[in-house]
């Protein structure tokens, strides 16, 4: 998920863009939420077509004369990131956005819910550290 953030301090004006792995083989969900404007488009995509979009977002935001002030990027198997709009013109910044997008539709990961439970001694026999 893309978050598009106009306050820090009021979470309830973002804007989002959410990409999920589809039912469908090799095309993704792509749900853009216009808080504001209380809108969501939806489409079916290619990973080709998602990568472009995410692109276009990238191009346009620091040109935006009503701007939003951070993105929050935020995948699978990655920590969330939060960035200020004006570091998207920052070109290892975009790359490794590009990277986490592409990373996760090419691999997308299965998710399986924490155990309430904490590690016991016999799960962890034959693994040994390195520290």
């Amino acid at each position: 998920m893309i978050a598009f953030i106009r306050n820090v301090k009021n979470c309830s004006n973002d804007d989002h863009l959410l990409i999920k792995e589809s039912k469908h083989k090799n095309l993704y969900s792509i749900e853009y939420r216009d808080s504001l404007n209380e809108i969501r488009n939806k489409s079916l995509s290619t990973e080709s077509e998602v990568s472009d979009m995410v692109e276009n977002f990238l191009n346009l935001l620091p040109n935006d004369q009503d701007p939003f002030s951070h993105v929050q990027i935020t995948a699978p198997s990655f920590p969330p990131v939060m960035l200020l709009v004006s570091s998207l013109t920052n070109y290892d910044v975009r790359e490794s956005i590009h990277s986490v997008v592409r990373n996760t539709v090419r691999n997308w990961p299965s998710a399986e819910p924490l155990s309430s439970r904490p590690i016991t001694r016999s799960q962890t026999r034959g693994i040994t550290s390195t520290a």
